[in-house]
């Protein structure tokens, strides 16, 4: 009996399923039975023959509107499985992971708990953790650190001023990614996605050149285990959840032309918890936010859509 669904969600970066379809075609066969895989595509991309060499059911659906990222979410939350995924196109985990998350699914059937998901490099909260158990090289960690405390937090970036984050950056000593959430969720707005590391280029490419010198660990079948990680944000675009639990949230109205606020609004309103998996690595190659830098706070690399498309590039040739 199919019980879960796992919703593609592909945009422009069509080479992207490569790697990600490549895991998807290692998960264990007593788990690929539980599985539907629906893909949400804005342009085609040989998605059936694609499909059809990972032993998964699938359906295709392209939808080539323009701003149609919610389009897609109301189609994923019309699944009939009981658990349903979110797969953004630009986020990657291996197979030992997603085996864990299958197996491990019913986990949400726990009131308190909205989601499951992997340790995500550049992704909030995970990034901290991801920093502290996959880098082992404190030469390497502590550049990244620095790279934080050297990264003012800016006022106006999505209507928000951050700048009272300064006290745990710019006119902090060490880092400590709790006093800066709880400084963090204090703040006025739903708009709570900001990080240091969000925001900051070079510890964005710090820890993708560590990764590329380190695939074993994020390939590695390690000890996993689930732990919560108390945060007043969220921004992974690949967990698993309860398909009514997303339908409910999605039927609120939402903030802007996506569902990471409403997802977030939700959690706290409804005292939620966000649960990860230990040692169960995934890779979000970089945020948008530092793809280009033209604009007012310094925010960004002139290059960083090319600086995280050849990332990709490497991490793949690598992996396959």
């Amino acid at each position: 009996m199919k019980t879960i669904t796992i919703n593609y969600l592909s945009h422009n970066r069509l080479d992207y399923s490569n790697l990600m379809f490549y895991f998807l075609s290692k998960i264990k066969p007593k788990n690929k039975i539980k599985l539907k895989l629906t893909v949400l595509a804005t342009h085609e991309n040989d998605w059936d023959i694609k499909c059809k060499t990972l032993g998964i059911d699938y359906t295709i659906h392209i939808i080539n509107t323009h701003h149609n990222y919610l389009d897609k979410i109301r189609i994923a939350i019309s699944s009939d499985t009981e658990y349903s995924v979110k797969l953004d196109e630009d986020c990657f985990t291996n197979n030992h992971v997603w085996d864990y998350l299958i197996e491990n699914v019913g986990e949400l059937e726990n009131n308190d708990v909205l989601t499951l998901s992997p340790v995500m490099s550049n992704n909030i909260p995970s990034c901290d953790y991801f920093i502290e158990d996959f880098i082992s090289d404190n030469l390497v960690k502590n550049k990244v650190y620095n790279y934080f405390l050297n990264r003012p937090m800016p006022n106006g970036l999505w209507g928000v001023d951050y700048t009272p984050l300064n006290k745990f950056t710019i006119d902090a000593t060490e880092w400590d990614a709790n006093k800066f959430y709880e400084a963090l969720n204090s703040l006025n707005t739903n708009t709570k996605g900001i990080h240091p590391l969000r925001i900051s280029y070079e510890a964005q490419m710090e820890i993708n050149n560590y990764i590329l010198n380190n695939i074993d660990k994020f390939i590695s079948n390690n000890k996993f285990k689930l732990f919560e990680i108390n945060s007043p944000y969220f921004t992974n675009s690949l967990f698993f959840i309860k398909t009514a639990e997303w339908v409910n949230i999605l039927s609120q109205p939402t903030i802007d032309a996506y569902d990471e606020i409403a997802l977030n609004k939700y959690k706290r309103d409804n005292n939620k918890k966000f649960l990860f998996v230990k040692n169960g690595f995934g890779i979000h190659p970089m945020f948008n936010t530092v793809f280009g830098n033209n604009n007012p706070w310094g925010i960004g690399g002139e290059n960083g859509e090319q600086f995280a498309q050849n990332f990709y590039t490497d991490l793949k040739n690598k992996i396959i």
